[in-house]
């Protein structure tokens, strides 16, 4: 989205305060006068940070007071939750990129999913509903990439 859109997206938001998510990477900043806060991912941050992110917003006399925060949780408690699930069991590729991402902070999941999309559109599959060959398929491709480094998650 371009700098411009953004712009126009909150001038036309009536408010003072706005905060969103959705992208895992937090952060704030002003946008004109308008306070724009992305409080971060207590559960899967993707900033290359693996530490649980939240937002404190307070409000003073003086304005609006914002603070990031960090917590170091057991990661691998949380996998081994996640991989005893029965998510886990329904979808063993995409509970294996989630515990690498929790592991490393790195967002795989956009490349991962264009290889995905690259195996459908061969075997003639359309839409993001593949079937779990395709998945596996993709993950297998995936997976070199990853235990190589070759793979550079963005931010």
């Amino acid at each position: 989205m371009l700098k411009d859109d953004i712009r126009r997206i909150v001038k036309g938001i009536d408010a003072s305060v706005i905060v969103f998510g959705h992208n895992h990477l937090q952060g704030y900043g002003y946008c004109e006068v308008k306070l724009v806060i992305n409080p971060g991912s207590c559960g899967l941050p993707l900033d290359f940070n693996t530490g649980a992110a939240y937002t404190i917003l307070e409000t003073t006399p003086n304005g609006y007071v914002v603070t990031e925060k960090r917590v170091a949780y057991d990661i691998e408690a949380t996998v081994r939750c996640l991989q005893e699930s029965a998510m886990h069991e329904r979808g063993k590729v995409w509970s294996e990129l989630v515990a690498k991402a929790l592991r490393t902070g790195r967002d795989y999941f956009g490349v991962f999913f264009e290889t995905a999309k690259g195996i459908a559109a061969a075997k003639n599959e359309d839409g993001g509903l593949f079937s779990n060959e395709t998945w596996w398929e993709a993950y297998d491709a995936f997976l070199p990439q990853l235990k190589s480094g070759e793979y550079n998650a963005h931010q």
